[in-house]
């Protein structure tokens, strides 16, 4: 019903944030305008996934806002945070978008508000099957394909299908098969996937350890939310690399053949969440 340009993270080439190009992406002006225009005060209640517009509308107008998001968990006190500490970065996160109320998700229940990770439901319908000997799925947006497609190429024995946001169209380079990002097919490949390299955001990591997949994070540089989840998932035992320099094929390499996977269990909590933490609320608006 409503459309707002918002904020937005740029970033370069090479896997992390471009603090120039976000400079010049955002206009302050027309954030201040979009916040004041929302009419929250005509809803009772507002639920945000991290949206900075509706939550300092809420804010600003006094009106009852849910954090409805995986950054919601990153306020707890108890999340893992990576040994050197962003004072920027964890303001960003607490106040990016304030809200009145939260209902975190996180790949562990690491404090009273927090849930374990929202499994869409085409990803758990999937079938298992056999995986396809040495082919990976990689998607990592903050890198340019043809960056991705040059460093995976000298492991010439597997096979890759990188997604990338810069490719209009498939094409073939190699043990690298370059496919646009498109929903289908990238569920397709995490299906019969060995393993997936992505970045350290939430969503994609928390499918691929709900598949039993090998796992490997290489974090969005200058992103403190993304080191955040890297910190937790490296306590878990998964990999992270910080960088595709040289001196980390290596181990890229080990990780490429290695067997070891990681259990987990990621029940649907979705009907206890909004029966215990969203309708009690509504109902004490009401």
């Amino acid at each position: 019903k409503y459309a707002f340009r918002g904020i937005t993270m740029v970033y370069n080439n090479s896997g992390g944030v471009s603090n120039l190009k976000t400079l010049f992406a955002n206009n302050l002006l027309h954030v201040l305008r979009d916040i004041n225009t929302l009419p929250v005060q005509a809803y009772d209640l507002v639920i945000s996934d991290f949206e900075p517009i509706s939550s300092w509308a809420c804010k600003l107008k006094k009106r009852t806002c849910v954090a409805l998001s995986h950054q919601a968990a990153l306020v707890s006190k108890f999340a893992p945070r990576p040994s050197r500490k962003s004072k920027i970065g964890q303001w960003v996160i607490d106040y990016y978008a304030p809200t009145s109320h939260k209902v975190g998700f996180h790949f562990k229940q690491y404090d009273h508000f927090i849930f374990t990770p929202i499994i869409r439901s085409e990803i758990r319908a999937l079938t298992p099957q056999e995986p396809i000997a040495d082919l990976y799925a990689v998607y990592l947006p903050a890198f340019s394909s043809e960056h991705l497609s040059k460093t995976l190429q000298v492991f010439y024995k597997y096979k890759f299908v990188v997604f990338g946001k810069d490719v209009r169209a498939a094409r073939k380079e190699g043990n690298i098969q370059v496919e646009p990002i498109e929903n289908t097919k990238f569920i397709e490949t995490l299906k019969a996937c060995q393993g997936v390299i992505t970045g350290a955001g939430f969503e994609t990591p928390s499918e691929v350890l709900y598949l039993k997949k090998k796992l490997l994070v290489i974090p969005i540089a200058k992103q403190y939310e993304q080191l955040m989840n890297a910190k937790a998932l490296e306590d878990m035992g998964v990999p992270v690399l910080y960088d595709l320099e040289k001196e980390n094929l290596e181990k890229l390499k080990n990780w490429l053949q290695s067997e070891a996977t990681l259990k987990v269990d990621f029940p649907d909590e979705t009907e206890e969440i909004i029966k215990t933490k969203i309708l009690p609320l509504a109902v004490k608006i009401g």
